[in-house]
């Protein structure tokens, strides 16, 4: 919602964050992948140094890695009005 809200109002806002955007989407679904693809290979019973794997992995990844989504959406949220700001005479 906060790019659908704020990107018909300022779409150079929107523009400078899409980058970040992508990354916080990125680690979410990654992370979201991860997470079932432990649950399914347990639920499936594949062997279990296999289904260790698998979660070791998605709990690594939600430890070291999701925690950056929070500052993704910082930086999305207030983070285009400084991009924006720099008009292409500034350079």
């Amino acid at each position: 919602a906060l790019v659908l809200d704020r990107g018909e109002k300022d779409i150079e806002d929107i523009a400078a964050v899409s980058v970040p955007y992508l990354n916080l989407f990125g680690g979410v679904v990654a992370g979201c992948r991860l997470t079932q693809a432990a649950h399914v290979a347990q639920a499936a019973g594949y062997e279990e140094s296999f289904c260790l794997k698998k979660r070791i992995l998605a709990t690594f990844f939600a430890t070291h890695v999701l925690p950056q989504a929070l500052a993704g959406y910082h930086t999305m949220d207030k983070g285009g009005a400084p991009v924006a700001a720099f008009k292409p005479e500034m350079f």
